[in-house]
């Protein structure tokens, strides 16, 4: 619901601010409520009318923000609790993911291998953002940016 995070334009004015070397997109899905079309249709991941829009505006954006950063992709990790009608995981969204041109880094398979997000569950306050803890941020984005930027080739 953030507007930096909406439009076609999104994240632009960040990148450009702060002119990054490497540009990390990483989601978290907490599942249920899909997508609002213009139709007033509403699509969740693994249905055509949505995975066909969002890898649309997914490989946009890394375009876009490639042209002077090195961007580089995550797969969606599925919440570590489970969410009142969650609908699909996040499986196809990876699926979709594999299909960007971008160098890759396995969020899911790091924080949940196997999907299995039993070891990691109580990182995440909400299932989705990790806890507001200064040392567990910490320590998380350390961890994150040494793989991130290895797959970057840094």
């Amino acid at each position: 619901q953030n507007p930096v995070c909406s439009g076609r334009d999104r994240y632009d004015r960040v990148v450009e601010e702060f002119e990054p070397d490497v540009v990390l997109s990483l989601y978290g899905w907490p599942g249920g409520g899909g997508q609002e079309l213009d139709d007033g249709t509403i699509v969740q991941p693994c249905e055509a009318g949505f995975d066909e829009r969002w890898l649309r505006d997914y490989r946009e954006m890394v375009e876009r923000l490639g042209r002077t950063a090195t961007v580089v992709v995550s797969t969606v990790a599925p919440p570590a609790i489970p969410v009142a009608d969650q609908g699909p995981d996040p499986r196809c969204l990876n699926e979709l993911i594999r299909q960007i041109d971008a160098p890759q880094f396995d969020y899911q398979g790091w924080l949940c291998p196997n999907y299995d997000c039993a070891d990691s569950a109580s990182l995440r306050s909400d299932g989705v953002h990790f806890r507001n803890s200064g040392p567990l941020q910490r320590d998380v984005m350390a961890a994150i940016v040494t793989q991130v930027l290895s797959v970057a080739g840094y």
